[in-house]
């Protein structure tokens, strides 16, 4: 796709973006979600300060909101246009350079019987329905994703079954109204600690980063995302090694060190402590399918 090139309008697309893309939005009729299946990027809001949006993130639009999605901040974007019903299909594109890095699936959410418009939210699920919905959509590589009947009876009802389960589980949206949208700073905390969760981050050393105080990144990182930063480091490191432990070539003292542990004893107590089990059953079991939730993880706010 050249720079001069936008995506016809559909009402679904999958995207598998290599390096140096950005993707335009404004959704119409009803909102528009986002789910990144892997990878990441960041979003700017109409308005807003960038945000990061990491492997398993469901973003939902409200109509007219303007927003752009990108990995690197000075490329020429593609107008995304959402079609509101499925008579104009699907669509599966690439853009970029290199290696694909990131996998985004994007929808209007009209097109699956939304009503009213959907509230800006940025949700943090079990990472395993990303994983999940990611592994059966694959199967769609050698397909034409423009074919009507493969959308309807097949693509459809998973990315319904997937919106049904993220809003069922109701996580706490890491947009709290537009103070966290409109706050640079808890915005740059926010991208800080999800890019590099294996920095020894202090309070002392965030706020520096940050240009702040530690008295003003508390009350401002409280007040914006609904917990103070280093519980949210904490909670955010535990989903990121729960990612991690999925592949079995990585030893649990490689995912201690991954996520800002010194050693593996010590992840593996803050491990069970967050989930009631320890990394080796979490790995062993089939946890992150239905026993997922009686792990209990915690979901990013």
């Amino acid at each position: 796709m050249t720079p001069s090139e936008n995506v016809p309008s559909r009402s679904l697309f999958i995207a598998s973006l290599r390096s140096r893309w950005a993707l335009r939005g404004r959704p119409s009729e009803g909102g528009a979600f986002y789910v990144v299946l892997c990878g990441g990027c960041s979003v700017e809001l109409e308005r807003g300060a960038p945000l990061a949006l990491g492997r398993g993130d469901v973003l939902f639009v409200p109509t007219g909101k303007r927003h752009v999605l990108y990995d690197e901040a000075d490329v020429v974007a593609q107008e995304l246009a959402f079609g509101a019903t499925f008579g104009s299909a699907a669509a599966s594109f690439e853009m970029g350079t290199g290696a694909i890095a990131t996998r985004l699936l994007a929808g209007s959410l009209a097109a699956f019987g939304g009503g009213a418009s959907a509230p800006l939210a940025i949700f943090s699920p079990r990472p395993t329905l990303a994983t999940w919905l990611d592994f059966n959509l694959s199967y769609l590589a050698d397909e034409p994703f423009d074919d009507p009947t493969l959308v309807e009876q097949f693509v459809t009802p998973l990315v319904e079954l997937f919106l049904a389960r993220v809003l069922a589980a109701a996580p706490r949206p890491k947009l709290r109204g537009p103070r966290s949208a409109h706050d640079q700073h808890v915005s740059r905390a926010l991208g800080l600690i999800q890019r590099e969760p294996h920095k020894p981050w202090t309070a002392s050393t965030l706020a520096r980063c940050v240009g702040l105080s530690r008295t003003q990144l508390f009350e401002r990182f409280s007040r914006a995302v609904g917990e103070p930063p280093w519980q949210y480091l904490r909670r955010w490191r535990m989903q990121v090694s729960a990612e991690l432990l999925k592949d079995s070539r990585t030893s649990v003292d490689q995912v201690a060190e991954r996520v800002g542990y010194r050693s593996a004893e010590s992840f593996c107590r803050a491990f069970r402590r967050a989930t009631g089990v320890s990394p080796a059953d979490f790995r062993r079991g089939s946890i992150y399918a239905a026993d997922f939730e009686r792990a209990s993880f915690p979901t990013v706010a």
